[in-house]
Parts: C-alpha cells; structure tokens; sequence
C-alpha cells in the first residue's frame, strides 16, 4: 500500500505541476473528504488518511497546514487528545514569509480554534474558553465563523461552572 501511495502522490506532482507540499496537503484532504470512496475504490482507511498528513507534514514541518487538517481530522473521528497535540503544534508556528501558496485562515484563527475544540473535548474548558475568547477579540476571525465561536464560549464558560 505505501508504493502504491507513494507513486500516487508523485504522479499527482507531475500531472498538476505544483507545490510537492500543497499536492502532499491536497492528496491527505482528498482521501480525508473522500474517505468512503477511497476505502471502496482504493481500499484505503483511516490510517491511510493519517498517513498522508503525516507525509505533508514530514514534508513541511515548519508549515502549521497539514497540523490543522491533521487535527481536525483526529477531532472528527473522536481523537480529541491527539487532535490537541495537533493542534497545539499548529498554533505555534508562525506563517511563514516568501511562499507562494499558504493558507492564511490557518495561522490567522483555525488552528486556534481547532485548539480550543480539542481542548473542550479533552475536558478543559478553561483553555478551550479562553482560546475562544481571543478569537472573538481578533479581527482576523471571518463574521461568519463568530456566533459558532460565540455558542461554543458560552458552552464552555457553562461546562466550566
């Protein structure tokens, strides 16, 4: 399965002509996004999945992307305390200067808040409250993005008491 992995991902280089970290990032979403296709088509699994984030990341240690989307993959399959480690990982990284594709959302709040919603689940609602008070006083939150932020404060604020 790795071979097989390893020359889809290059074959994906060489056909989109990009970034070998974007392609290692965009192949981990696809299978992340499309995980009950691959698993009938490919046979692939959530190890799988892991695996191909693991890849980006290995690739680019100093970029936070593939972290994030690590995390937020671990949290959706209920992994919340690797999907902190992840996150927390993430939240770290400062965005790095002079590349040509970043995603800016990632540095700007999403790791963050990823941070936050492992850390709720985790238990720790006084981390997770706090994370998500500096998000609502940061401007760089996206309008649509605050009432989610908003009710999961509130919720930690009333789990907390």
């Amino acid at each position: 399965k790795a071979v097989e992995r390893e020359s889809w991902l290059q074959c994906d280089f060489v056909a989109v002509g990009e970034d070998p970290l974007v392609a290692l990032l965009r192949a981990a979403q696809v299978l992340d996004v499309e995980l009950a296709l691959c698993v009938q088509r490919f046979g692939m699994a959530y190890g799988d999945v892991l695996a191909a984030y693991r890849d980006a990341i290995e690739y680019a240690p100093q970029r936070a992307e593939a972290l994030c989307e690590l995390a937020r993959y671990l949290r959706q399959n209920q992994r919340y305390e690797l999907a902190r480690r992840y996150a927390h990982a993430a939240s770290r990284l400062p965005a790095p200067r002079g590349v040509l594709i970043l995603d800016s959302t990632v540095y700007d709040w999403r790791a963050g808040d990823e941070l936050a919603v492992a850390s709720f689940y985790c238990g720790d609602r006084q981390t997770s409250a706090r994370l998500w008070r500096e998000l609502l006083e940061d401007r760089r939150l996206p309008a649509e993005e605050r009432a989610r932020v908003q009710g999961n404060l509130d919720a930690a604020v009333a789990a907390a008491s």
